[in-house]
């Protein structure tokens, strides 16, 4: 975690952001050569813990798109100190979507992003809650 907080760090103080994958800006683009590197030191005794949505089900890619885009939790719902993101099962549509547009989303995600990022949402008159296909 040390080496990805000052990979964060250097990211954010120095934005540029990509034109493709913005998605693992702050994710995998920052611990991948790590892991590869230090393969072995890499381990989560309990993923519960930084894995919320487990509390609704199995690790799945339903369980996940269920927790975090067809639920509306606030951070304070969330019992973890830290969540680990799947970005490749967060759903295309959602990843193309502008800072305007996601702040207008009731869905878990969204509220965890608006919540710690600090993003006023008091503009939006309603949000709009995503619906299962």
């Amino acid at each position: 975690m040390r080496f990805w907080l000052q990979c964060a760090k250097d990211k954010i103080n120095n934005f540029n952001p990509p034109k493709k994958d913005f998605w693992g800006y702050l994710g995998n683009s920052c611990i991948d050569s790590y892991v590869k590197t230090f393969s072995d030191e890499i381990k989560i005794i309990d993923r519960a813990e930084v894995m919320p949505e487990l509390t609704i089900g199995i690790n799945s890619t339903n369980t996940y798109l269920n927790f975090y885009f067809l639920q509306n939790r606030n951070l304070k719902d969330i019992d973890a100190n830290m969540i680990l993101l799947h970005n490749s099962w967060t759903p295309d549509f959602f990843k193309k979507l502008s800072i305007n547009e996601l702040l207008k989303i009731d869905c878990t995600i969204s509220n965890i992003l608006s919540e710690v990022l600090e993003l006023d949402r008091s503009h939006i008159k309603q949000l709009v809650r995503i619906k299962a296909n």
